[in-house]
């Protein structure tokens, strides 16, 4: 009897489940909205921490349904099985992400005449051009190393040209203290995002390091980059809201280094990608 009060309670019918969370959401808009007596809120705690609970337990059948409907779906396992396609989709999205940041950034710096938010239009609209030529590039046959390897040097030079405009944006970060400015939550999931997708272009690059597929390679490379410029972002949005004015030098300082380090890893990633390039296309040429 006891288990199976328990078990009623832990694992109650689906529609339960989504009238708590419609709940949950209405209290959390009610509690940050209006000013409520503190009985609300110890209410509030409660719905939520038993909501939370709930969903949790969950989890692993969610998780069971969702590789049933993967191995089942006839698309999906397409996706999983042609890694020619999902370097496509891969680029399709970063690509859409980079154009829609590069024009409410050049929205911005038209209203505001902002050096600082045309510094950003530069990078993110350069970046997006970049993937949307190694996403052409993608059709080329994967043994015709001499072109590959042509299309890999082009991305090195692009690399070393974004550098470019991310100097200007860490001149921007350093000396008029500019920076991504979120609330604390939104930083910490921030945080959590850009090491997922850090750990996923380390793994990504290591891969591709032993493949032949020179495009692949140069994709992986610059998805790379793009994670470091992301943490170089990520740092600044911590510093902001973790910190108050009395570490004004502080983050200064840490700025300083990590937006240094950040270009000169780009930097030395671009002239790598030109040399080791420029190295294999005189090996091919001269068999």
């Amino acid at each position: 009897m006891k288990n199976k009060f328990l078990r009623a309670l832990l694992y109650p019918h689906l529609a339960l489940i989504a009238i708590l969370f419609v709940i949950s959401v209405a209290l959390a808009v009610v509690v940050l909205a209006t000013n409520v007596p503190p009985i609300v809120h110890y209410v509030s705690y409660a719905i939520w921490a038993y909501t939370l609970t709930v969903i949790c337990m969950q989890i692993p059948k969610i998780i069971k349904a969702i590789k049933s409907f993967c191995q089942n779906n006839a698309l999906i396992q397409r996706y999983n099985s042609n890694p020619d396609l999902k370097l496509k989709v891969s680029l399709f999205v970063s690509i859409a992400a980079n154009l829609v940041l590069a024009l409410v950034h050049l929205l911005s710096g038209l209203q505001s005449s902002s050096l600082w938010f045309v510094s950003l239009f530069i990078y993110y609209f350069v970046l997006a051009f970049l993937r949307g030529f190694l996403l052409i590039n993608t059709r080329l046959e994967q043994d015709d190393l001499l072109k590959q390897w042509n299309r890999y040097r082009i991305s090195g030079i692009i690399l070393i040209v974004i550098n470019l405009a991310l100097g200007t944006i860490v001149f921007f970060m350093i000396n008029h203290n500019r920076g991504a400015h979120y609330d604390m939550i939104v930083t910490i999931a921030l945080a959590a995002y850009t090491f997922a997708t850090a750990a996923i272009a380390i793994a990504k690059a290591i891969k591709y390091k032993k493949s032949s597929w020179i495009v692949g390679k140069a994709v992986d490379v610059v998805r790379l980059a793009a994670v470091m410029v992301s943490v170089l972002s990520l740092q600044t949005a911590m510093l902001n809201a973790f910190s108050d004015e009395t570490m004004a030098s502080f983050k200064t300082t840490m700025t300083t280094i990590v937006g240094t380090v950040v270009c000169l890893c780009v930097f030395a990633i671009g002239v790598y990608m030109v040399v080791n390039s420029t190295k294999q296309i005189s090996k091919l040429k001269q068999k």
